[in-house]
């Protein structure tokens, strides 16, 4: 086999290789699922009647409502609720119930000149559109552009959430973030 033929065989291979190498490069480097891994896991669990019964409803259903604040601001959260039917309280056997909730910062107003208005509350995210599509678990992103979308730790924020159900459950409350998470029952 002529020199100049095997050179251009080996030439074209190493092409060929060299192309391919590239595609896959591109391939894995343009992905647009970012998958965010979070350093802690924070749960918060609340046995049966151990909850804290919202003012406001979520669709003229009964709410709870859970309060929580960060050890130091993120860029983002991870938030899943989860739910069980105690179906016998004898046995303890439960059943799975889909969760629907929404979180919300609470803002400080009584710097402002406003009597009798101490704070309000602004939707940050929620787990259900408009069709009542529902998602397992909301990733959330404060914007540094909207401070009232910010995760900071200045602010306390409240989990409202219904199962659209009057049974007993035990929930369990997840925030996946890059520092800890201090839950309480209550606004302080």
């Amino acid at each position: 086999m002529p020199i100049k033929k095997m050179f251009t065989i080996i030439t074209g291979r190493k092409c060929i290789l060299y192309v391919f190498a590239i595609f896959l490069f591109f391939l894995f480097c343009s992905s647009s699922d970012k998958v965010l891994v979070f350093k802690n896991e924070n749960k918060h669990k609340i046995p049966f009647k151990g909850y804290s019964l919202s003012n406001e409803k979520i669709d003229r259903f009964t709410t709870y409502e859970i309060y929580f604040s960060l050890e130091k601001p993120v860029k983002c959260i991870k938030a899943e609720i989860f739910a069980n039917f105690v179906s016998d309280t004898f046995t303890g056997k439960t059943k799975p119930t889909k969760t629907f909730f929404i979180i919300e910062k609470i803002i400080d107003l009584s710097g402002f000149k406003n009597p009798g208005i101490k704070n309000t509350y602004t939707e940050i995210a929620k787990n259900f559109d408009p069709q009542w599509n529902r998602q397992k678990e909301l990733v959330i992103c404060g914007s540094d552009s909207d401070p009232f979308k910010t995760l900071d730790e200045k602010s306390p924020y409240r989990i409202r959430f219904t199962t659209f159900g009057n049974e007993e459950y035990e929930f369990e409350i997840v925030i996946f973030a890059d520092c800890k998470t201090f839950f309480r029952d209550r606004l302080e």
